[in-house]
């Protein structure tokens, strides 16, 4: 704790922001009458430049022994202790966290600052008792001991004489308080050194360091500014979350405090891969691989148990976008073992007696939802996607190992489906606003209908929600085991969008909801925006752009949720689907206003890298949209670019391209990899 201002009152004169919009410094400003104290928090190394060369990272293993809810095998946790040991056993730089505070009286009259240098402020946790922590302050240091030094602080290049401070501030005059605090207690000496630190120079290194790390990736340019600085801030926000020895190894891909997990770590993974880190995207595959179970089975996470259908579907997926043979051979005896570990759990299923009802399909837990062992509908999507995806990558490897498989696969899909219109005849149909009534379908196989109708005699109420197992049956589309075009596709978008979600966003975790992906394929372009609109201005932080994994504020600074808004933005830009590439397909209209313009600079796709900028130059009567695909042998058969014209005015004419079969969409016409469309109102 820190505190600035005479103190908590009537007025609360408090804001937060990122340095330029989307860096990672923390501005933090609190007006107290006259007195403007500012603060940027960031962090740094405790001696060496913030430069790449430096950056030694943190060994992915250690990082994995400390993430809330890791599940380690014996085995694994014997390797991360004895990592740790010899860590600690280490002298080593510290990371800093560096605290700049700059105060300022705006008044004609001289007026006083008060200040409290930091301290911890108790031990334990939220479960046990709050003991206060005996420290002391005094020449400039935060002691637990002699030699245990927590902090720095210093006013105006001064070793700060007390704790806590009343500074009289001349008219215009700005004073200044430089604190750091190392990840860990510091001797005196090197807490002395510390002491000796230029912040100014500090920060400054810390913005090109991450300017520099920004670089490496693709740009993306929108006209909406708050969405555009969260495009730019999420990836840093993943990155800070991604653990590992550096400049090479193996990363995991943390979920905020949480450990990595396949079902959620999917979209920091793709999001990588999107941007074109596809190094990055590659070495946090390769945690799953790292720690799989020698019986082939992934489980990273507590009792989740839908993790190694989740790592498949994302290793075929990065392989799409990477199409690199050698690194998908690499993992080859992974993947087998992956599959027939879940094959072999699939043929345990197939009794007689789950006919109709689960036949085939796979029992366990598939989130932290107590009492879930069932069939789980959610469990299996993704097993089926896993399997069917790297199947699909591997086949032209052996066609003899994986062709049987793929048959196999198509059996599974058929199994779930059946259970599915089993379900569907027992559960109860419900009222939808147009006056007809629909069939309804329980979350797991030979269920009753959904649980929060309370088919079944049972507390269902769950993280903040009624809803929250019953929300996941658009899932089935996501996965391929509907078809987003057939009437049970229709059927589960009514009633959810209707029956669970409010504003057209689900309640308790919103992104693990995947109708947004599926309005976006059927040309729902305003269904999509009302979800991510109000997604993400309800779950996420407003001024630092980070977000929480729940509406009552639990889980901060979670970048599952962040990860999958970032991919919705992908999906919104652009979007595969099947040997056609879609653009634009969820953007708002508002982004077409006359002057702006939309840029993807050399971003990645299943069709290569390619870069595109469309400009809105309606004051003269036209929109232009040019193309260039970076990979002449990967070119889609189509393009289809959508335009809504911002005041639904309509076209006149256009060269470059023809009408689509969609309202406001455009079939480019590609030549040599490039093309330019001009649409005319």
């Amino acid at each position: 704790q820190y505190i600035m201002g005479r103190g908590i009152g009537c007025v609360h004169d408090y804001s937060r922001s990122l340095e330029q919009g989307y860096l990672p410094i923390l501005i933090e400003r609190i007006k107290d009458k006259s007195i403007t104290y500012e603060t940027k928090v960031f962090v740094s190394l405790e001696r060496s430049p913030l430069i790449e060369a430096n950056n030694q990272g943190t060994d992915f293993l250690i990082a994995d022994r400390f993430g809330a809810g890791a599940y380690l095998t014996e085995s694994q946790k014997a390797e991360a202790d004895q990592r740790w040991q010899n860590w600690q056993a280490t002298e080593r730089e510290e990371t800093v966290a560096y605290l700049q505070t700059t105060i300022t009286n705006s008044d004609p009259a001289p007026r006083y600052a008060w200040y409290k240098a930091p301290r911890p402020a108790y031990v334990g946790d939220s479960k046990t008792r709050r003991i206060p922590i005996n420290c002391a302050f005094s020449q400039g240091f935060g002691r637990f001991s002699d030699d245990r030094v927590f902090c720095t602080v210093k006013l105006n290049d001064l070793p700060l004489s007390q704790e806590e401070i009343a500074v009289l501030v001349k008219p215009g005059e700005t004073i200044v308080i430089d604190v750091a605090i190392p990840h860990q207690p510091v001797s005196e000496a090197r807490a002395r050194a510390l002491l000796q630190q230029n912040l100014t120079e500090r920060l400054q290194a810390c913005r090109t360091y991450w300017e520099n790390r920004r670089s490496e990736a693709a740009r993306i340019e929108i006209p909406e500014k708050p969405v555009y600085e969260m495009l730019q801030a999420g990836p840093i926000h993943l990155d800070i979350s991604t653990y590992g020895n550096q400049p090479e190894g193996t990363l995991t891909p943390t979920i905020g405090v949480y450990s990595a997990l396949g079902s959620e770590s999917w979209p920091i993974i793709l999001y990588f891969d999107s941007i074109g880190l596809h190094d990055k995207a590659r070495r946090c595959i390769q945690y799953f691989y790292d720690k799989q179970h020698n019986n082939g089975f992934m489980r990273n996470f507590g009792s989740y148990m839908l993790e190694t259908g989740a790592v498949l579907w994302v290793t075929a997926e990065h392989y799409a976008y990477t199409r690199d043979d050698d690194w998908l051979m690499s993992l080859m005896p992974g993947i087998h073992k992956a599959c027939q570990y879940l094959l072999a759990w699939r043929e345990n299923n197939k009794r007689p007696e789950l006919k109709g009802k689960g036949y085939g399909m796979l029992e366990g837990r598939s989130s932290d939802t107590p009492d879930d062992e069932s069939r789980m509908y959610l469990l299996n999507a993704y097993t089926y996607k896993g399997l069917a995806e790297i199947a699909k990558a591997c086949l032209s490897l052996d066609p003899d190992c994986w062709q049987p498989i793929l048959d196999e696969i198509a059996l599974y899909r058929q199994d779930i489906r059946d259970s599915l219109v089993n379900n569907l005849a027992k559960g109860p149909v419900v009222p939808l606003n147009d006056g007809t009534w629909c069939p309804t379908c329980a979350p797991w196989a030979g269920g009753n209908g959904p649980v929060s109708l309370y088919t079944d005699s049972h507390n269902w109420y769950t993280h903040g929600s009624f809803v929250t197992r019953d929300s996941h049956m658009n899932t089935l589309t996501f996965c391929g085991i509907i078809d987003a075009e057939e009437s049970l596709a229709e059927l589960f978008m009514q009633y959810h969008c209707e029956l669970f979600f409010h504003k057209n966003v689900r309640p308790s975790q919103p992104y693990y909801a995947r109708h947004p992906y599926l309005h976006l394929l059927r040309g729902e372009a305003k269904a999509f925006i009302k979800n991510y609109y109000n997604a993400l201005t309800s779950l996420a932080d407003r001024e630092t752009y980070s977000f929480w994994e729940h509406y009552f504020h639990a889980s901060p600074h979670k970048t599952h949720e962040e990860g999958c808004f970032l991919m919705e933005s992908r999906w919104m830009l652009y979007l595969e689907a099947g040997d056609t590439l879609r653009l634009l397909q969820g953007v708002p209209s508002r982004w077409l206003k006359a002057g702006q313009s939309i840029r993807l600079d050399d971003v990645a796709s299943y069709f290569g890298h390619f870069s595109l900028t469309v400009t809105s130059k309606l004051d003269d009567g036209f929109i232009n949209a040019d193309i260039r695909f970076h990979d002449l042998d990967r070119i889609p058969v189509s393009v289809v670019i959508r335009l809504p014209h911002p005041e639904e005015k309509t076209v006149r004419s256009l060269s470059g391209g023809t009408l689509s079969e969609r309202p406001d969409e455009y079939l480019i016409d590609i030549k040599q990899g490039q093309a330019s469309l001009v649409v005319h109102y």
